[in-house]
């Protein structure tokens, strides 16, 4: 028996069908992207540590991340060089290209389109869609922290007042938009910010000289309560606000699906009013004039 022609996708080889080839260039797309946002902390730290040098007991400055190395001779300038390079075009230009993806999805309604979503949803599908941006201030986030972490090694009330005043501030953020879609998620970065914030104030407990070590103990151990227990204040309430919106929303679309069911013309009336003009899930309730 004569065999049929084969399909137009594999006339001239596997490599040749279109649409395949743009589905992994896609996901691949996806994966290197996702990479370089895991290890931006790491890369940022590495690539600022080039800059950072100590005098050593022969009066000549040594690189502190290798001590092996002579800063500002040969073989230093090279890794300066690179660093760089990284710090312009990893360090500054992913936060810009992201930045400029985001604003050219959101300019032109890209962000539901399929392909996009296929390559870049990881930069934003996480969050809601008013902050679909703040991935960039993680990143930012992470910068700065790590030009901390890198350039004040050797003051560290420095660097323990200028973490602290960048972790307060990300907590506030964070608890003022709660900026994931889900709820667990929010949770998790809430306690992140919160922990990484008592470590602060720990350590800057620990390092106090003995004769202070109660006094200043006390004072702040009861800082570090004061700002958990603000904090499981504002997570409880944001927690509350979720759920009652989201059962407020549930009851009302069961409602609403029922009525237009017995009455097609109903989509017209109150319910569809209320779900105009109602901001938020109590007024939903308030205003609507559905029964339980």
């Amino acid at each position: 028996r004569g065999k049929a022609d084969p399909p137009e996708m594999y006339k001239y080889g596997y490599f040749f069908n279109k649409e395949l080839m743009q589905s992994n260039i896609d996901k691949l797309c996806t994966e290197v992207l996702s990479c370089f946002v895991v290890t931006y902390p790491n890369i940022c730290i590495v690539t600022f540590s080039t800059f950072v040098c100590k005098e050593g007991p022969a009066f000549s400055l040594y690189l502190v991340a290798a001590p092996e190395i002579d800063c500002w001779t040969g073989n230093h300038l090279w890794h300066v060089a690179l660093s760089v390079v990284f710090i312009i075009g990893f360090v500054i230009g992913l936060p810009v290209l992201f930045a400029r993806l985001l604003i050219e999805g959101m300019d032109n309604n890209r962000l539901v389109d399929e392909r996009f979503l296929t390559r870049y949803a990881f930069l934003y599908s996480r969050f809601k869609a008013k902050y679909a941006w703040w991935e960039l201030l993680l990143m930012g986030r992470s910068m700065v922290m790590s030009l901390i972490l890198v350039f004040l090694g050797d003051h560290p009330v420095l660097q323990a007042m200028f973490g602290l005043t960048l972790l307060i501030l990300c907590l506030a953020a964070h608890v003022h938009a709660s900026p994931f879609s889900q709820t667990r998620i929010n949770v998790l970065d809430f306690v992140a910010l919160l922990g990484n914030t008592a470590y602060i104030m720990c350590g800057v407990a620990m390092s106090v000289p003995d004769q202070d070590y109660s006094s200043a103990q006390g004072i702040l151990l009861a800082a570090i309560l004061l700002v958990m227990a603000v904090g499981l204040c504002a997570l409880l309430m944001d927690i509350h606000d979720n759920m009652f919106t989201a059962l407020a929303v549930q009851w009302l679309t069961k409602r609403l699906s029922r009525e237009l069911f017995l009455n097609p013309d109903f989509s017209h009336g109150p319910v569809r009013t209320v779900f105009m003009h109602a901001e938020n899930a109590f007024d939903l309730l308030r205003t609507s004039k559905l029964s339980p």
